[in-house]
């Protein structure tokens, strides 16, 4: 999986999602986020414009909690039904809701798995995938 480096993408800001303008309207800013604009051209993951969407950008206040490519995080199968086991974060991918595919990055934000989204999927060394919502935090950095 290779990470997609969005040409509007400025310094210190980071990828959040693809929005719809109205989408972008009604979306709450977290806490964390110093600011947040969105950008005028979508792509997808073969790297083709998606014309309905734009993507939005946000820059974070100070210390943050991310998830990381590296990272041990507990993982339930089943869809979050199944024990909780330690697995490795080999790669995170920022979908649309209750995708399973979606824009490659090297980190996301904790608030953004807890709050209930699912627009987070990880790939883990472990051989299986999973919804941001079926994972948890081993240990606090």
């Amino acid at each position: 999986m290779e990470n997609f480096k969005h040409p509007e993408l400025q310094d210190n800001e980071q990828f959040l999602i693809n929005l719809t303008e109205d989408e972008f309207k009604n979306w709450k800013k977290p806490k964390s986020v110093k600011s947040m604009r969105m950008g005028k051209t979508a792509y997808n993951t073969s790297g083709k414009i998606v014309k309905e969407f734009r993507p939005v950008f946000i820059t974070l206040k100070g210390d943050t909690n991310f998830l990381s490519e590296g990272d041990t995080v507990n993982w339930r199968g089943g869809f979050g039904r199944d024990e909780a086991k330690p697995a490795k974060v080999l790669g995170i991918e920022v979908c649309q809701t209750g995708e399973k595919y979606g824009i490659p990055v090297k980190q996301v934000l904790w608030k953004q798995i807890t709050e209930g989204k699912k627009n987070i999927v990880v790939n883990l060394d472990n051989g299986h995938w999973a919804y941001g919502s079926q994972l948890t935090q081993l240990s606090t950095k």
